[in-house]
């Protein structure tokens, strides 16, 4: 996933999540852990603000991350949130 200023995120069966600056360096800048110690299945900026985005595990947690506000530890918790056969969000988070 492609964000602002060419930054790329990568996730991968490694349960890391990766962001990368191809121009500038060919290691990526951070990794990060599943937050669920599964094999991460997707990444993606958001679209409306420039230091956030989601994974996916395979489990079926979600993580929502924000680069400006932490670095180690997505905004979700360690947990993220869990997704149900129904698609509804856990609601115990409050989301």
């Amino acid at each position: 996933a492609r964000g602002a200023q060419g930054l790329v995120l990568s996730s991968g069966v490694d349960w890391t999540t990766k962001l990368w600056a191809p121009a500038y360096t060919d290691k990526p800048l951070l990794s990060l852990l599943s937050h669920s110690y599964d094999y991460m299945s997707d990444v993606q900026w958001s679209p409306a603000h420039p230091s956030i985005f989601a994974t996916a595990s395979s489990n079926g947690t979600l993580g929502l991350w924000n680069l400006a506000s932490s670095l180690d530890e997505p905004i979700t918790g360690s947990q993220g949130l869990s997704i149900d056969e129904n698609d509804d969000v856990d609601k115990s988070h409050g989301v």
